[in-house]
């Protein structure tokens, strides 16, 4: 391992780890007495007036409507996976009816009771995905800005900062979105 600073004598130190080993190490950096000290750039001197005020008129464009539209379009997807899955498991659903007699299959139709499951948990999960992404692309289409908003009146109005993290995740066999709203 090595560290390295300007200014600094580099520190190395070599560690040797067996298969699923760990080790601690720690470098030092000293102070090289040959370095060349760095000259700091000239400032300024203050010329005593402040800088002029922005204009209390101009009109703000409003926040960024890509998220949002992200968000209606993955609602749009699951909704629409939902759909289809869905569609697909009450087929499966009427023909293993007329194949069982009660609640008793005969062994031919497990591969459809198999696929009805499978059809029935990703119609569910893609109106869970659609329906949450649509809620939360229209809330955020809906308060992402006032355009034509003055930027006094944007000002005046005291509003908290939000932030907003959304994190795509797949798994072995599931998927969804995860994040953080602030």
């Amino acid at each position: 391992m090595k560290a390295t600073a300007p200014g600094f004598v580099d520190a190395t130190q070599s560690v040797q780890l067996t298969e699923g080993g760990s080790a601690g190490v720690t470098l030092t950096l000293k102070p090289d007495a040959n370095a060349v000290a760095p000259v700091p750039a000239p400032v300024a001197a203050p010329t005593g007036a402040p800088p002029p005020a922005p204009a209390p008129d101009v009109t703000r464009s409003g926040g960024s409507k890509t998220l949002p539209i992200i968000l209606l379009a993955a609602g749009g997807v699951g909704l629409a996976v939902g759909s289809v899955f869905g569609v697909m498991a009450l087929g499966t659903k009427s023909s293993l009816d007329s194949a069982c007699s009660g609640k008793v299959c005969p062994q031919s139709s497990q591969s459809d009771i198999d696929s009805l499951g499978t059809q029935a948990t990703i119609s569910t999960i893609g109106f869970g995905v659609g329906i949450v992404g649509a809620a939360l692309g229209v809330y955020f289409l809906v308060t992402s800005g006032r355009g034509g908003e003055t930027a006094g009146a944007a000002t005046a109005r005291s509003a908290p900062a939000r932030s907003l993290d959304v994190q795509p995740w797949i798994g072995l066999g599931s998927a969804g979105l995860g994040g953080t709203f602030q």
